[in-house]
């Protein structure tokens, strides 16, 4: 009996008919960034809420400076909202892609929720409200 070679074509994780990068990051792009409205959202509106929450020391604490600072917030909050991109393709170029697609979703919730928790933190901290 010849020895056999493993070929793509003979792994349990190949499949021929499997969607292309191009086509799975596509995906991911339209998924994504219709989310990245409800991620920023919620990040807004619990900083406003606490600020609101908090006057009238809160408006008093609130100067240019932190203004910048709460901006540069939201754009390393924005950096890392794309590692969910990472996660998304990585799956969707496996066989679980279809469970995947129907279950991303919990990706976009604990991630929103873990950011807002965080948003919350720094938001009471900045302004001295603890």
């Amino acid at each position: 009996m010849p020895d056999q070679i493993s070929t793509p074509s003979a792994s349990p994780l190949f499949n021929p008919n499997h969607l292309d990068f191009s086509t799975v990051a596509s995906n991911a792009l339209h998924y994504w960034e219709r989310k990245r409205l409800v991620y920023n959202g919620a990040l807004a509106l619990i900083s406003i809420v606490i600020i609101v929450g908090g006057l009238p020391r809160s408006l008093a604490a609130l100067t240019f400076n932190m203004a910048q600072q709460f901006f540069l917030l939201a754009v390393i909050a924005n950096v890392l909202y794309c590692s969910a991109y990472v996660v998304d393709v990585f799956v969707q170029l496996s066989r679980y892609r279809e469970t995947w697609l129907r279950m991303r979703w919990l990706l976009l919730l604990i991630g929103t929720s873990a950011a807002g928790i965080i948003a919350r933190n720094i938001t009471i901290g900045s302004l001295g409200l603890r």
